[in-house]
């Protein structure tokens, strides 16, 4: 307000005249001029106008408006800006500040005297626009047209005048020199803004240079094209350099192995007219070679060509070194082919060699093939008996009696044990009732054969009259590995049931991996699998009306125990670990059995005792589902050898198989099931975070990309190398491995014995959001937390030795 009162025309008027006659300064940062620049405007009471921003793009240095026109031309095309605010973004978006200006202030420009500010035709005044003064136009054309009132600078090469779009033989010499001296010098080829001190008279020729040849009057097809002088072949450095189309655009780009993403350099998306987005953070860039940081200038989407392939690619636009023009990370080096071959994986000296164990078992072309090697796993289990073939069928006809006696448990017999009887205990008051599902007709004799059976074996019996509670039935298929139907499973469905349930057992089960721990050292198997174990289990009379059904019109209360109800699972573990506590080479997960010994003879000992307590206790085997005195057996999912455990390639298939998900549920699906192979595959955590990602969204349709199908697919190709991990030995020393990377850690346990490696675990946990803010350091720190906990039984009170990559963790733990 002030102002407005006080100040008078005339001064504003100079003001304004002040504002048409300065110019950005020799050392003067192009933010700090623009600051200036905007300043000193408004203290005059200009409007942004499109006026205006000419005046600001006139007074730039030479160096800066050539890099600057190209970036102005591509955003605007034929419209002009309206706002100075755009061109000035423009102008810091495109050109880096001086390295002086940190270091030496800028002076302030000189006042124009009365001449300068004199019109060239001071009878035509009143009819130019302001900011027409000869000193404003002549800012537009070349240094010659000045020679009169200019002085021009001195070439620091050839010492003649300098003006703009000189060359002499003398730079051109020098400029050859200084390459050839560049071959003793170690380049970085690190991605960073690297600023060297050179004259403006250079810097200036080495700009404008190929704009001159890019002809920006854009009259010539031919001209508009890049020319790329330089030949990869003839690059004198030792680095790894190779040709690459990039929008059609010819360019030299570098392969950076210690990089883990793409970059492009600005300069060359200047020259042609790429497309560069503005970064939507502020993160910045790390160098890899120290502890330095750069701020990012965006990102640019390039269709790349290159050893026969061609597709998009996002790269980050850097200023990058050695004027190279594209740089390619280990991100890229995949997509386009690339890879480094003759890595050693030990020293020369060192004699632990790596285990059969780690080489994949099979390697699979296609489905068909790995259901074929699925039959040939099955043949081979099947015969794969231990011993010779006469000690093997005497063994079987030793146990036959046993199996018999056992067979003679009359029908609707329950388990005798005390603790078999199953309660349901739900609120008082409720009675929720189901009715009957639409069952198809095609299945309806199978669900009475099924109804038939069950009341012949005293499993169900006619509900009496005045019953509240219903609950409906379904039929699900049973198939194979290569999803052929093999039979149909009539069930139960008490979910209203399980929601009421108020106290049950909570009988934990154990974990497969230590189950499978306790078969260490035996080299005979049996599995030995029960008929109907959940009815086996009486149900407690009070609470039977709980789970009454109906079918063709009947009511049916049970007797034994039907499947689904949550807490049957640990009464049965319950059971089992009671009937078999007293035999510590008997091994039971709910209802399957597994039987270890080290010979045949103690294996037949050991089956008789399994087998008379069952018949004791009045549960009944299932021969045809039962295996004997085997070498290998399959249990849980999983293959059971004396070298350790593999895959069950049956359950493999089933992942194969598996379709691609549509929904966040299929997403959920799919992790739990290679979830449960999860010991299985390095680097678990890795390739499970972009699916991960997904499983809370509805529908995937418009989220599905390639790197989810990638990583689909991945996932089912590591499940086919089917890598086997062995059993501990507590008298050998242990080896743990860590490593952290920006999505998870991993961790490997693994043992040294007769010069070769055994691998026992191999664990891999995605970081939380707040873990990946860590610093390397600590992400590799958290890594040997991680084993240290996941490990600790099989460390604690022993020594072992601990492996990381990371070199600052080995002089933090110093003693």
């Amino acid at each position: 307000m002030i102002l407005d009162q006080f100040d008078t025309p005339y001064r504003k008027f100079l003001l304004m005249v002040e504002v048409g006659s300065i110019c950005q300064g020799t050392y003067e940062s192009n933010r700090e001029y623009a600051n200036r620049f905007q300043k000193m405007r408004r203290e005059a009471g200009m409007e942004d106008s499109t006026l205006l921003a000419v005046t600001y793009f006139a007074s730039l240095k030479a160096s800066v408006k050539s890099v600057a026109q190209l970036a102005i031309s591509s955003h605007f095309d034929s419209r002009l800006s309206s706002s100075i605010n755009q061109i000035i973004d423009l102008v810091l978006a495109s050109g880096e500040d001086s390295a002086f200006a940190a270091k030496t202030p800028h002076k302030r420009a000189r006042p124009m005297n009365e001449d300068e500010r004199t019109p060239r035709n001071a009878g035509n005044t009143s009819k130019a626009p302001f900011g027409t003064s000869k000193v404003l136009a002549n800012k537009f054309k070349t240094p010659m047209a000045n020679k009169g009132k200019y002085k021009p600078k001195p070439c620091t090469y050839c010492h003649k005048d300098w003006f703009q779009g000189h060359k002499c033989k003398e730079f051109l010499d020098a400029k050859s020199s200084n390459s050839s001296n560049k071959d003793n010098v170690v380049h970085i080829n690190r991605m960073a803004v690297r600023t060297e001190n050179v004259s403006d008279e250079e810097d200036e020729c080495e700009i404008n240079s190929p704009l001159n040849r890019m002809a920006l009057d854009c009259k010539s097809k031919k001209e508009k094209e890049l020319i790329v002088t330089r030949d990869f072949k003839s690059t004198n450095d030792n680095s790894i350099t190779f040709p690459i189309l990039a929008n059609n655009r010819k360019a030299i780009t570098i392969l950076d192995t210690g990089a883990n993403f793409s970059s492009i350099n600005k300069k060359f998306c200047f020259q042609n007219n790429f497309l560069i987005i503005p970064p939507k953070n502020n993160n910045v860039i790390k160098l890899a070679d120290s502890d330095s940081t750069i701020k990012r200038i965006g990102l640019t989407e390039v269709n790349i060509k290159c050893n026969g392939k061609s597709f998009n690619h996002t790269f980050e636009v850097m200023n990058l070194t050695n004027n190279h023009d594209m740089n390619i990370g280990t991100d890229f080096m995949s997509k386009l082919g690339i890879g480094l071959t003759g890595l050693p994986y030990k020293w020369d000296d060192s004699k632990v060699s790596l285990d059969n164990s780690k080489v994949p078992e099979h390697k699979f072309n296609d489905f068909s093939e790995l259901l074929n090697k699925v039959d040939d796993e099955m043949s081979e289990l099947e015969n794969c008996p231990a011993g010779s073939s006469n000690e093997h069928q005497q063994a079987l006809d030793y146990i036959k009696p046993l199996i018999q006696l056992n067979q003679a448990i009359p029908k609707g017999s329950f388990c005798t044990i005390p603790e078999s009887v199953v309660s349901i205990e739900t609120s008082e008051g409720v009675t929720p009732y189901r009715r009957p599902y639409p069952v198809p007709l095609a299945y309806h004799k199978i669900v009475q054969d099924q109804i038939d059976e069950w009341l012949e074996n005293g499993v169900i019996k006619r509900a009496p009259a005045n019953t509240e509670w219903n609950s409906a039935l379904t039929v699900v298929k049973k198939t194979n590995a290569k999803g052929e139907v093999t039979g149909y499973r009539v069930c139960h469905d008490p979910r209203h049931v399980n929601a009421l349930l108020k106290s049950i057992d909570r009988m934990p089960l154990p974990k497969i991996s230590e189950l499978f721990e306790e078969l260490k050292g035996a080299t005979v198997y049996s599995t030995l699998d029960l008929k109907s174990a959940f009815n086996s289990l009486k149900m407690n009379e009070e609470h039977a009306h709980k789970l009454v059904f109906s079918w063709n019109s009947v009511q049916y209360i049970p007797v034994g125990t039907p499947f689904g109800l949550k807490h049957v699972s640990s009464v049965m573990h319950r059971i089992m670990s009671i009937a078999l506590e007293t035999m510590s080479f008997a091994k039971c997960f709910v209802d399957d059995i597994v039987v270890a010994s080290t010979s045949i003879e103690e294996h037949k000992q050991h089956l008789k005792q399994v087998i008379d307590k069952l018949t004791k206790v009045n549960l009944k085997l299932n021969p045809d589902k039962c295996t004997f005195f085997q070498r290998k057996i399959n249990l849980l999912g999983f293959r059971i050898s004396p070298k350790g455990v593999s895959l069950d390639l049956r359950k493999v298939a089933n992942v194969q198989e598996f379709p691609v998900p549509k929904t966040g549920k299929d997403i959920m699906r799919y992790c739990g099931l290679i979830n449960y192979f999860r010991p299985h595959i390095p680097k678990a955590s890795a390739l499970l975070a972009p699916l991960d990602a997904l499983r809370n969204e509805k529908s995937l349709v418009k989220l599905w990309n390639d790197k989810h199908q990638q990583c689909f697919d991945n996932l089912k190709k590591v499940l086919l190398e089917n890598v086997i991990l062995s059993y501990p030995d507590m008298n050998q020393p242990f080896y743990v491995a860590a490593d952290a990377s920006n999505v998870g850690i991993g961790v490997i346990l693994y043992q040294k014995i007769n010069g070769k490696v055994h691998y026992i675990s191999m664990i891999a946990k995605t970081l939380s959001k707040s873990e990946r803010n860590y610093s390397a350091t600590k992400r590799e720190l958290l890594a040997v937390v991680y084993a240290l906990k996941r490990f600790h039984k099989y460390l604690w009170g022993n020594k072992f030795t601990l492996y990381t990559d990371h070199k600052a963790l080995t002089y933090s733990v110093m003693f």
